[in-house]
Formats: structure tokens, C-alpha cells, sequence
């Protein structure tokens, strides 16, 4: 199972979510944690909802290691209504802070959007506003609009903080 939908809220394998304030009051790391969706699994006999296996960056001692998966201190499985609970989804939208191309186009301060972290943990895809000849991050966005980047690369930046910049430049 790669994508589900819970009371109305779609979530895909892959896809990047924040800890929540509850999640931090139950002790699993800081509001604002970034993770992404690492697997979706059929519910079991026990009850009739899927489990919703999350990666974080950076280790918490609460999480595990999702059998071995990932890296220790970095996995963890919710029941789907606990996940919703925990967890906020949200676009972000982040600006690249040194990147070229294989084509030899300079990305360094750009913005997109935040599209979805693969299970290494290391990188992950970024939609850009404009076609800068890349593909189309597996579907999950416009194609020549992504391209798939090093986390380290990227920082995340504020709609609030974009808006000002536009209307500074503008």
C-alpha cells in the first residue's frame, strides 16, 4: 500500500510531515520535527486501520529502527487515527542553498516546494515555480520542474518571509 486516505486527509509514502504539538507533549521529539512517510501498512486483525510507519531526521530515543529498516532511533509506526494526531501536513517551502545542476544550471537561492524525502534519509525531491529542466519527481510533481537534492542543501524558509522578499524585489 503506498497511499491512503484518513478522515479526508490523503497521505502517500514518502510524503514530509511536522511533529505536532500533541507529538511533542507525548514525548516524541520537538513540534516542528521534520519526518516523511516511510510505509503504509494494511490494518491487521486487531482493528480496521492501516499503520502508518514515519522516519524522522535525527535520532529520538523513543523511536526505533522500523526492524532494522532504518537507523536506529529513527522509525517509528502509528495507528493511522494517532498518526493524524501527531502529526501536521503541510506544503514547505524551501530555498537551495548550493546546488548545480548536471546540466551546469546554478540552483543557489532558489525556491520550491518540498515535495517528499526518500528512505535513505539523505535526500529528497523539491518542486520548483519554473521549469528548470529536471523531471517530475516520480509523478509526484510538475515535470521539469524537480529534481531530486541532498537535504543538506536545502533550508526551509517561511511563505511570510517569500512574500516579503517578493514585494522587496518588486
Amino acid at each position: 500500500m503506498h497511499e491512503t486516505i484518513i478522515d479526508g486527509t490523503w497521505l502517500n509514502e514518502g510524503e514530509v510531515v511536522y511533529l505536532s504539538l500533541k507529538g511533542e507533549m507525548e514525548n516524541f521529539g520537538r513540534q516542528g520535527d521534520i519526518a516523511s512517510i516511510h510505509g503504509i501498512y494494511e490494518a491487521n486483525y486487531n482493528d480496521d486501520l492501516p499503520r502508518i510507519a514515519v522516519v524522522r531526521q535525527g535520532c529520538h530515543d523513543r523511536w526505533g529502527s522500523l526492524d532494522d529498516e532504518v537507523d536506529s532511533g529513527t522509525g517509528l509506526v502509528f495507528r493511522a487515527t494517532n498518526f493524524l494526531k501527531y502529526f501536521d501536513i503541510k506544503q514547505t517551502r524551501v530555498k537551495v542553498l548550493k546546488h548545480t545542476t548536471p546540466a551546469g544550471v546554478k540552483m543557489d537561492g532558489r525556491r520550491g516546494t518540498l515535495l517528499a524525502y526518500m528512505s535513505d534519509g539523505e535526500h529528497c525531491f523539491v518542486e520548483f515555480d519554473e521549469n528548470i529542466g529536471g523531471g517530475s519527481a516520480d509523478g509526484l510533481g510538475k515535470d521539469g520542474h524537480c529534481l531530486l537534492l541532498r537535504h543538506d542543501a536545502i533550508k526551509r524558509v517561511s511563505k511570510r518571509g517569500e512574500k516579503w522578499q517578493k514585494r522587496k524585489s518588486g
